[in-house]
């Protein structure tokens, strides 16, 4: 059963989907916004790493981060840790990151972050 990659032409996400999981054939959607309009991929060729490879490269790059608590900082090891782990952060995890951080420095809050009365 292969794994096929997309990129959606509506909303740019990028997703993989199962292939000949049921005896039905069914066209992938979008999982974000539902089209169906896609583009298909090439697929990346992975490496398998041990765990401790990916702890020893993770290691070697935060000593060379910087300062933890910059908004900048974070961005870039979080886009270092969805390379060394591959697809398993998922794209949600860096556009979430990408918000939390254009909220913080813009100093907006989040409407989640309101305590309601």
């Amino acid at each position: 059963m292969p794994i096929y990659e997309y990129r959606c032409n509506r909303c740019g996400r990028k997703f993989s989907h199962l292939s000949g999981v049921t005896w039905e054939k069914s066209d992938p959607v979008c999982p974000k916004c539902g089209s169906g309009d896609l583009k298909r991929l090439f697929s990346r060729f992975a490496k398998v790493k041990s765990d401790e490879e990916m702890l020893e490269n993770l290691m070697d790059f935060t000593s060379k981060l910087g300062d933890p608590e910059d908004p900048k900082t974070l961005m870039k090891f979080t886009k270092m840790m969805s390379k060394q782990f591959g697809d398993e952060l998922g794209e949600d995890v860096i556009e979430e990151v990408e918000r939390e951080i254009e909220q913080e420095l813009s100093g907006g809050k989040d409407e989640g972050d309101q305590i309601e009365e």
